[in-house]
């Protein structure tokens, strides 16, 4: 029985996903530290359980791609089973080749 977490950018699906799922749903704690950097909590124990994170990547997606890192990187530390990612758009996807010289694939 997986257990859904809204990453911030996810907060607003993941309960819808839950509750299609017939799963349990848990949010995240998020907050930007005045010098930019993220802080995020998880709201459950992860510990054993297989977790899907749920992180819609509008907006600033630099920010949401690295809170969605941290968390599946936290996860991990603190013994989840099996981690997963539900992303309904994922950025730098795109453009799979270089079209002029110098330019980055991304």
């Amino acid at each position: 029985m997986p257990l859904i977490i809204g990453c911030s950018h996810g907060a607003h699906l993941a309960p819808k996903v839950a509750r299609l799922l017939k799963q349990p749903y848990s949010g995240m704690r998020t907050r930007i530290f005045p010098d930019g950097e993220l802080y995020a909590k998880f709201q459950a124990t992860v510990k054993g359980k297989d977790i899907i994170l749920v992180q819609s990547f509008y907006g600033s997606i630099n920010d949401c791609l690295m809170e969605v890192i941290f968390a599946a990187h936290t996860a991990r530390e603190l013994g989840a089973k099996k981690i997963t990612l539900l992303a309904p758009y994922f950025p730098y996807l795109r453009q799979d080749k270089r079209f002029h010289a110098g330019e980055t694939v991304s």
